[in-house]
């Protein structure tokens, strides 16, 4: 996956999003393998309708039947996180079958605390929005597999100064 032109589509469509996960790890300075962008977005319609417009664009492909608009609406995610087990949507471009995207639609925190604490971090002259490592860590607690143990133990390293 083109990581760059996707920042790019998101920042031409104005999307309001936070990058976290792995990629979020590796831009606060700890180097780590991952195949995939994470984001959360702003969960309103109007950014939603600009997300949708964005990964349209882009080819990418949600990789189960869900609208994206449906997202907006609290009771809908609840209910397919607590009926389908579902935390995050997943899209893919389909010409290169690559898990290229996935959407958090469960997290422990309002966006606009994320939004509003949220790094900017420059890659040449893309400016990437990435989640703060104090709410990087918080999401990994809140998702508590063994790789975001890891990434908890480096992250309050970085954070503590070591």
């Amino acid at each position: 996956m083109n990581y760059k032109l996707l920042f790019e589509k998101l920042e031409e469509y104005k999307v309001r999003y936070v990058v976290c996960g792995g990629l979020a790890v590796n831009l606060h300075g700890i180097p780590r393998m991952t195949a995939d962008v994470d984001i959360i977005l702003d969960l309103t319609v109007e950014n939603l309708s600009q997300f949708e417009k964005c990964v349209d664009e882009l080819q990418y492909k949600n990789g189960v039947p869900i609208k994206i608009s449906d997202l907006a609406d609290e009771l809908k995610r609840k209910k397919l996180v607590t009926t389908k087990n579902l935390i995050a949507l997943s899209f893919f471009n389909y010409d290169t079958a690559f898990l290229a995207l996935d959407v958090v639609i469960e997290f422990p925190i309002l966006f606009s605390e994320l939004w509003d604490k949220r790094v900017e971090r420059m890659e040449g002259n893309l400016k990437l929005n990435v989640v703060s490592i104090d709410h990087l860590i918080k999401l990994k607690e809140f998702a508590n597999r063994i790789q975001d143990r890891q990434d908890i133990y480096f992250l309050s390293k970085i954070r503590n100064g070591h």
